[in-house]
């Protein structure tokens, strides 16, 4: 390859890249919108929150950007995560349901795999990834080259301990509970600061109902399986490439809240 092949290369990022004016969108909280460049999410990048309990608001500081997307006529999709969102308390926040698309799997090779086709396709304005294991530099590598590929943006809840390791995303950020706070200690910020902030979390809480990882109609969901599908003896679906589309679960029953 070439010198001049390899700076034009989508992977290489150069210094003066900080001064460029990215496309950004207001993420709903004055505090944070003043600390990240162009003030918003960076559209065509990878944006990391790393968690170390779950519950502390984490999918709460998303909902303000997610629900003017929808709003917007945009569509967003959540891959892979921990529990079924409550559709009435999405609502409240203001997601437009039918512009929101949700995806299970069990296995994250495939929740990777299937996060990087949406943010490929240029359909979906944000795809928002919960993984534990295989989290990797060259998996968040391929979620990055993505987004900018299909100008979405791109978010991955990664364990706390992923903030010791070094990662291609332009914006990470650590989530804690701070007493009556949120607290977000932004720790990589391409072309703005570092900083440590106390989020007021004024959203209600949105209810997750406990996600199976595998669907049949009593649990009211809807599958839309790919080629490679197939039921096993109990008739339920399994398969190894796009997996489900859930119809949200109005159950008010068994409902844990997850902020």
């Amino acid at each position: 390859m070439t010198v001049e092949a390899l700076l034009k290369h989508p992977a290489l990022w150069k210094g003066r890249q900080q001064h460029q004016k990215i496309e950004t969108f207001s993420t709903g909280h004055s505090e944070l919108d003043a600390a990240l460049p162009s003030g918003g999410w960076p559209v065509g990048a990878l944006t990391e929150l790393m968690v170390a309990h779950e519950g502390v608001g984490e999918f709460t500081l998303l909902l303000p950007a997610l629900a003017a997307l929808t709003q917007q006529q945009q569509w967003i999709a959540l891959v892979a995560p921990p529990y079924i969102p409550y559709a009435p308390a999405l609502i409240n926040a203001g997601i437009a349901l039918e512009r929101l698309l949700i995806i299970n799997t069990d296995d994250p090779e495939d929740a990777y795999w299937t996060a990087e086709q949406l943010l490929r396709s240029a359909v979906f304005s944000s795809v928002v990834l919960w993984t534990e294991k295989n989290s990797d530099d060259r998996r968040q590598r391929r979620l990055q080259l993505a987004a900018e590929h299909g100008s979405a943006w791109a978010v991955c809840y990664r364990p706390h301990h992923a903030a010791r390791t070094s990662s291609p995303a332009g914006l990470r950020i650590i989530l804690q509970h701070n007493k009556q706070h949120l607290q977000a200690d932004i720790i990589k910020n391409r072309g703005g600061r570092l900083a440590t902030l106390q989020l007021n979390q004024g959203q209600k809480s949105v209810l997750f109902k406990k996600a199976s990882l595998t669907f049949s109609k009593q649990n009211q969901t809807e599958n839309t399986a790919g080629s490679g599908s197939k039921k096993d003896s109990s008739g339920h679906w399994k398969n190894s490439s796009i997996k489900h589309h859930i119809r949200l679960n109005n159950n008010k029953d068994h409902n844990r809240n997850i902020h």
